[in-house]
């Protein structure tokens, strides 16, 4: 038995919880598959380096502290969850609403979540900078009636803080929510002590907010919530003035949409290369989505709050819920609309670090040669796209006329995985092939860096009961999956290469080790059996065939 301190800390706050489990933590494994997501290193930016599987039933809580402000903080989350949840009965209404306002993600459809993400509108429904703004936006307004002196503005300024920390603490306290309103605080501050709102003094309190939290906690400047807030902020302070002057509006509601349009694009500008970098995907449909749900999802932030307000007030609760649901609807029709556009998105982009260095000096450079108009930059700038260009052929060239076989690992199942050149075949087990969003997240990266471009997937199944095994041949090599116990003599008649054991058969691979030129493999293993033909997924990672 072994006891833990759990110790959270958030600015001036420290709450520690004494936990008894039975067992032993291990250190968190590297990754198992080639391109995979480093979870290991993820975790170590914020200070975790074992991890521990548990059950509710094995926990023991002792030697708790007094309620502190994260108790307070769950406790008014979770109320105005219940809230939404029992006035809005449509269950993809009141998830979406929990998402977007109280950043509560539990409950949120996947096929949703992905209408929303391929559709590039996914900061609508995570709690960010965009929310704080409304909010921030919402509280400017409020208090337009009051003079305009010295003290009334310190008032002002205090109020709008006191209250848009309040909602960051409603919100849980997330990590974009805390970046967006020190953001915000620095802006107030900045315009208490009279130094304006023009861009320098804007990027100076950009950059003194980063400088803040980056003393805070240094990791914070590899995480890629923390590079695509900076980066998006940045790139509307750069880019929308020049966006802006393009066309000059004459309508209100005309000048509403394209300054909505023209934010969206500065944000997307800025971003887009980082969003290639990490998600190799480019969505092409955003802007369209983006001006109808922008000002949908604005009013949902202001209804709710108004909701809220009025919980006392049954009857008139009632009819604003009935108002949301019918919006979030109306926006999640948009999103499924949206992302099903035909070429509105293009996946598994190979994206290098050189090129995105590269692609930020040819924006920053397209936009200097908009004001300066050089025809020496210009030549610059084309001699960039083409080094781009070239670096993306050069590496499709160089995996089109290739070949590779895997076995990958997923605790579930294995993964059998043959690339020709850009094209994939997948071979897994139903409990995989029966989830394809499952071999899709966990090839991701595998397949933008291999430049795939067509799939297809064989689900390995018994389907006869008396069927043992299954036999497959790729590029010679002979590879057996068992389904149940097969003698020692019959299997090793089979000349196999590679002899795939499940986990619910592991009770008898003492048994096949003796096997001589066949290569065990096992998914998952409880103990440390060391054999040279013997080869854990789980503990050895991925194994090239």
């Amino acid at each position: 038995m072994i006891v833990f301190l759990l110790q959270r800390f958030y600015q001036l706050f420290l709450t520690i919880i004494s936990i008894l489990i039975n067992g032993t933590p291990t250190k968190i494994p590297k990754p198992q598959n080639p391109f995979q997501f480093d979870f290991k290193t993820y975790m170590q930016r914020h200070g975790i380096y074992y991890q521990h599987n548990i059950f509710n039933d094995k926990i023991f809580i002792f030697n708790t502290h007094d309620k502190d402000i994260f108790y307070y903080a769950y406790y008014s989350r979770h109320f105005f969850e219940s809230k939404f949840n029992y006035y809005i009965s449509d269950k993809n209404a009141s998830s979406i609403l929990n998402a977007m306002v109280l950043g509560i993600r539990t409950n949120l459809d996947s096929e949703i979540f992905a209408s929303y993400s391929n559709s590039g509108i996914i900061h609508i429904i995570a709690i960010s900078g965009l929310h704080i703004a409304l909010f921030f936006t919402f509280l400017s307004k409020i208090f337009f009636w009051v003079p305009n002196f010295r003290k009334n503005q310190i008032l002002i300024a205090s109020i709008s803080i006191l209250l848009m920390w309040s909602y960051t603490f409603i919100a849980g306290f997330g990590a974009s929510v805390i970046r967006a309103s020190i953001m915000f605080t620095f802006i107030l501050i900045g315009k208490l002590r009279n130094k304006g709102t023009n861009h320098i003094d804007i990027y100076n309190l950009l950059f003194a907010c980063a400088t803040f939290m980056l003393i805070y906690n240094p990791d914070y400047l590899w995480d890629i919530g923390f590079q695509l807030s900076f980066v998006a902020v940045l790139g509307i302070l750069f880019f929308n003035d020049y966006l802006n002057n393009i066309f000059k509006p004459r309508y209100i509601l005309i000048k509403w949409i394209w300054d909505i349009t023209t934010v969206t694009l500065a944000a997307q500008l800025a971003t887009f290369p980082l969003t290639l970098f990490y998600f190799n995907k480019l969505t092409l449909n955003f802007l369209l989505a983006n001006i109808i749900v922008i000002p949908i999802s604005s009013i949902l932030l202001y209804l709710s709050i108004l909701f809220f307000a009025v919980l006392p007030f049954e009857t008139l609760a009632q009819k604003i819920a009935y108002l949301l649901k019918d919006l979030t609807n109306l926006m999640n029709y948009t999103a499924y609309f949206n992302s099903n556009i035909p070429l509105g998105i293009f996946e598994n982009i190979h994206f290098n670090i050189l090129q995105l260095i590269l692609s930020y000096l040819v924006i920053l450079l397209v936009f200097y040669n908009i004001i300066h108009h050089s025809k020496f930059i210009k030549w610059i700038n084309i001699l960039l796209v083409l080094i781009i260009a070239f670096i993306q052929y050069m590496l499709g060239y160089e995996k089109h006329n290739s070949k590779e076989q895997y076995i990958l690992y997923h605790y579930k199942s294995p993964i059998f995985y043959f690339r020709n050149g850009n094209s994939e075949l997948i071979c897994a087990s139903k409990k995989m092939t029966s989830q394809p969003t499952i071999i899709d997240y966990s090839l991701q990266k595998f397949r933008a860096n291999n430049f795939i471009s067509k799939s297809n997937t064989i689900t390995i199944e018994n389907n006869a009961s008396n069927l043992n095994y299954s036999i497959f041949v790729i590029n010679g090599k002979r590879i057996v999956y068992l389904f149940n116990k097969v003698e020692k003599k019959e299997l090793s008649k089979l000349g196999a290469d590679f002899i795939f054991i499940p986990d619910y058969l592991n009770n008898y691979l003492k048994d096949y080790l003796s096997i001589e030129k066949s290569t065990i493999i096992v998914n998952n293993i409880g103990n440390n059996l060391i054999y040279k033909n013997l080869h854990s997924l789980s503990k050895q990672g991925a194994i090239k065939i």
